[in-house]
Order: structure tokens, then C-alpha cells, then sequence
């Protein structure tokens, strides 16, 4: 039962995803068209990444790589030609697993646990971002235009929940043991295709790690000093 319950929630979470990228495609491009100021570009993409944790408390170990996906708008003001402030919101779905070799305690949506020695925490974590960065772009070679976009993202905890190696626990919420806010910083490296007029697919490829701990202070714990990773492939239009 429980296998089938998790099934169809990874259905609605693609769905949700699907229509919320419509959403803003959709958003953006009605935007855009009232919108002729040629210093202004909006762009949306949609990403699939593989994100990992990493903490500097040597008994706690990066698990396995755990894969996500994100919906995401944004806006670039060109100040010069080849240069824009970026600004944008996104829904992020990420997280990633670690094994904690030590008895761990856990503060779980029913209470308190001590995990057994050698348990692995899968975090599912849901943020809504809002990043902001610089973007340079070369001057357009045959029908292609490259770019690079550095910049931090601001990130607001939305919905965690976690599952335990011994599935004892089963996407439990953990709202007191992850921060309900975070900075990462981020470097896309990418290509508008032009396809007439201002309209463009997007290709990028993107690293982001967060700047914060992941981990909340609850408990009066040692800091662990978790770090949120991730590598993503994005697709998209600009308008």
C-alpha cells in the first residue's frame, strides 16, 4: 500500500509540475507581448537535477544521489547589450540522502526518535527560491547566443519530509530538524537557439550549493554543517 501511495504521489508532484510550467510559459509570454522594451527578456525553464548532501561532521556520510526537478520564471534587465541583472522565482523539488553512523536523534512529526548506527535519511525538501544574479551573453553567432548567469538564491523552506533506511519512517514531516531558510549561490552556463524575432530555446547546465547549514539548531545539537548540492539540466523559452 505504501508503495502504491508513494507511485501516485510522484505522479501528482509531475503533474504538478507540468501544469505550472504551463502556467508560467503561458504567463510570461502574455507578458511579453504587451511588453516591448528590448532591455527586458522573461525566460522559463524547467530543470531536472541530481542533488546530494554534504556535512563536515566526519560521522555523517553522503548517501546515494537523489533526483529532482524544479519549474522556474525569470526576468533580465540589459543594462548593456550583453549584460542583465536577472531576477526569478522557482519551485523546487531536491534533497538528498545521508547515513548517520552514529545513534542519531531525529525529531520526527511524532516525536522524538534515536535512529540505530549506520541509518540513511532520505530528505525530501520543497523550497520556493528567488534568484538573483548577473548574466553576461556573447553577441549572437549564426543563430546561437551563449551566456553565463552567477548570482545567489534566496530559499524558503515550503515542506520537508524525510524517510529512514529501515522504512520505519515513510515521508514523516521534520519541520523542527531543516532551517526554514537558506542562500546558495549558482552558475548557469548556457545557449539561447533564436527562432525568430525575440523567442528562443534555452539550454543551460547549472551547479547551485546552499551558503547555510541545513540543518535547524533544535535539540541544542552540535553543528553538522550540512550542505544542499545539485547539478540540473534546463530547458526553456525566452521571450
Amino acid at each position: 500500500l505504501s508503495l502504491n501511495v508513494l507511485k501516485a504521489n510522484n505522479h501528482i508532484l509531475i503533474m504538478q509540475r507540468f501544469i505550472i510550467l504551463l502556467v508560467l510559459l503561458c504567463f510570461s509570454a502574455q507578458i511579453s507581448a504587451q511588453y516591448k522594451n528590448e532591455k527586458v527578456r522573461f525566460t522559463v525553464m524547467s530543470d531536472a537535477h541530481l542533488g546530494w548532501l554534504y556535512s563536515e561532521n566526519s560521522d555523517h556520510k553522503s548517501g546515494a544521489l537523489r533526483f529532482g526537478g524544479s519549474g522556474e520564471l525569470h526576468i533580465d534587465y540589459f543594462f548593456r547589450p550583453q549584460s542583465a541583472l536577472s531576477l526569478g522565482v522557482l519551485m523546487n523539488g531536491t534533497g538528498g540522502n545521508m547515513q548517520y553512523n552514529e545513534a542519531y536523534v531525529m525529531a520526527f512529526q511524532s516525536g522524538l526518535d534515536t535512529l540505530a548506527p549506520g541509518t540513511t535519511i532520505t530528505y525530501k525538501l520543497r523550497y520556493v527560491e528567488i534568484p538573483f544574479g548577473l548574466k553576461l551573453c556573447t553577441r549572437e553567432i549564426g543563430y546561437m547566443t551563449y551566456y553565463i548567469d552567477t548570482g545567489i538564491n534566496f530559499m524558503f523552506l515550503t515542506q520537508p519530509l524525510a524517510s529512514t533506511s529501515d522504512e520505519e519512517y515513510l515521508n514523516v514531516r521534520i519541520d523542527k530538524e531543516v532551517s526554514r531558510f537558506n542562500l546558495a549561490y549558482h552558475l548557469d552556463i548556457g545557449t539561447y537557439y533564436s527562432l525568430g524575432n525575440r523567442t528562443a530555446l534555452v539550454f543551460s547546465i547549472s551547479y547551485k550549493n546552499t551558503f547555510l547549514d541545513l540543518t535547524s539548531d533544535y535539540l541544542s545539537k552540535p553543528p553538522e554543517n550540512t550542505r544542499l548540492n545539485h547539478v540540473a539540466i534546463k530547458v526553456g523559452f525566452a521571450f
